[in-house]
């Protein structure tokens, strides 16, 4: 149990790309931020950022595309292990559903677009 609750170093040629949402209220005040750092741990970058008035799962899904892959992608980063601890964000991202009628429907298309890149991007689920 002890592994699910600390940091977890991602294979030799990853680097780690760590993000969160949270919300004041469900909904409330949002805001995400993330941080993009090496194998060994060393920090590259780091964002946050103001989400409007929501839910937590629309600053989760803000976190993953429009500041953690994009940035990792415009550094050049092309192996990217990315923590979240959000399930329904990591559910909806890759589960093969039709998203004409969800209400981050575009969002969720453009993280889907994104993952389709020459890369590899593996979502994972963290507790932390």
């Amino acid at each position: 149990m002890l592994e699910l609750l600390s940091w977890q170093r991602p294979e030799d040629d990853f680097i780690k790309l760590d993000i969160e949402g949270s919300s004041l209220g469900n909904p409330g005040r949002a805001g995400f931020e993330g941080l993009i750092h090496h194998r060994e741990g060393l920090f590259v970058v780091g964002f946050t950022g103001f989400a409007g008035f929501g839910c937590k799962l629309l600053p989760e899904l803000m976190a993953l595309k429009k500041h953690g892959l994009l940035l990792a992608w415009e550094r050049g980063y092309r192996r990217i292990l990315c923590d979240s601890d959000s399930t329904d964000a990591i559910w909806l991202v890759t589960a093969g559903i039709d998203y004409e009628f969800h209400k981050f429907g575009a969002l969720l298309v453009d993280i889907r677009d994104l993952l389709k890149r020459d890369w590899l991007v593996k979502l994972h689920h963290t507790y932390l």
